[in-house]
């Protein structure tokens, strides 16, 4: 997949998610969810999909399972029991089963919008381009991150110092590990400490927070940044379109409404996803 430039990246993630939550109406979320589903299939080379199908659908058909049996709403009832032990009266409606179904698409539609914006942007250039934009926060969110990472690592050492010495970190009885674990952890939160005075220093000498930023390279727009516009832009217009006209809208409660689309507005819809979709085969890196 081809890296854009961040503040593109940012921008069409953006977009990808007001698109994603603020179409209401089952066909068009379906249609925008299968659409972007083939965006990750076909141009997420790192696979990540791949790793996260089953927690998305798992997640997605627990939202369908449970909106229905904690939402009663709804006048078209397909399911009454009258008394359940424990949790009273079971009133299942078409419309609550529905709703769920459309929080569920774009459940999985924003998550896909989170995999594009991985595989579209670099880490170091994104860090790089934040880094100008919000110095201090960047530099705060580096060091969060890394801390877990060196604390980890420290553990893991610690840990096998400790077993080398005899200490028997995975006792069966809970009161000796946890007695085995209280050394291990003054380690760590000492070693924690020193690192934060060590990073704290490295700040003060190079001088942090006094002038502007210094980059090791400049992030700028290219061609293809260019061109990632044209995709922003379709997107924008997606969206305008599909608010404008109405055909995004749709009402659940108290009785669905009807779910045929208007043929002009679903054509313009289909169309303009095929364009992105055009260009994003265009810009891929093969």
């Amino acid at each position: 997949m081809l890296k854009t430039h961040p503040g593109i990246g940012i921008a069409l993630w953006v977009a990808l998610l007001v698109c994603a939550l603020g179409i209401d109406h089952p066909v068009y979320a379906l249609t925008q969810c299968f659409i972007l589903t083939i965006l990750v299939v076909r141009f997420d080379v790192k696979k990540t999909w791949q790793s996260m199908w089953s927690f998305i659908f798992f997640t997605a058909l627990m939202v369908v399972l449970i909106n229905p049996l904690v939402s009663q709403s709804g006048r078209t009832v397909l399911v009454l029991v009258r008394h359940i032990p424990v949790l009273g009266r079971l009133r299942i409606t078409l419309e609550a089963v529905l709703y769920g179904g459309v929080m569920a698409l774009k459940l999985v539609s924003v998550t896909w919008a989170f995999v594009l914006f991985s595989a579209m942007t670099d880490r170091d250039d994104m860090f790089t381009f934040m880094g100008g934009v919000l110095p201090k926060s960047t530099v705060l969110f580096s060091m969060t991150v890394n801390l877990v990472y060196r604390l980890q690592s420290e553990m893991s050492r610690v840990s096998e110092v400790m077993k080398m010495r005899g200490v028997q970190m995975e006792a069966k009885s809970l009161s000796r590990r946890i007695r085995a674990a209280l050394p291990l952890v003054k380690v760590v939160i000492v070693s924690a400490l020193d690192g934060s005075i060590d990073r704290a220093e490295a700040l003060h000498v190079r001088a942090f927070g006094k002038g502007r930023r210094t980059q090791y390279k400049a992030v700028v727009l290219q061609r293809k940044d260019r061109e990632m516009t044209v995709v922003l832009g379709f997107l924008i217009m997606i969206f305008l379109q599909t608010v404008i006209s109405g055909s995004g809208h749709y009402s659940f409660y108290p009785t669905m409404e009807n779910m045929g689309v208007k043929g002009l507005e679903y054509t313009r819809f289909i169309l303009g996803w095929g364009v992105i979709y055009l260009c994003f085969q265009k810009m891929k890196i093969h």
